[in-house]
């Protein structure tokens, strides 16, 4: 089982969900960066979040508020502890 970490606090969680809801692109930087300050270290998808131009949704969001409420995740988003490879959640 891979362990989610402590990147995902519940300030990133709530962050995601708002970006969710109000489809507020803007803020995919903001969450790229509190993402990073709890020790996520994937560089690829921290510059996906920040760089990347995004129209109705983005799977990585979906997938931080799926695993948040339990549900599973079936999007490479998360890093190995050790690695920071990603890693498939199903």
């Amino acid at each position: 089982m891979i362990q989610l970490g402590e990147w995902m606090t519940q300030d990133v969680v709530n962050l995601a969900r708002v970006i969710q809801k109000d489809l507020a692109w803007n803020l995919m930087p903001m969450l790229a960066d509190l993402m990073e300050e709890n020790g996520f270290i994937n560089m690829m998808t921290l510059k996906h979040l920040r760089r990347d131009t995004h129209l109705s949704f983005c799977y990585l969001v979906d997938g931080i508020v799926d695993l948040a409420e339990g549900k599973a995740c079936p999007v490479e988003l998360l890093p190995l502890p050790s690695s920071g490879l990603l890693a498939r959640i199903e």
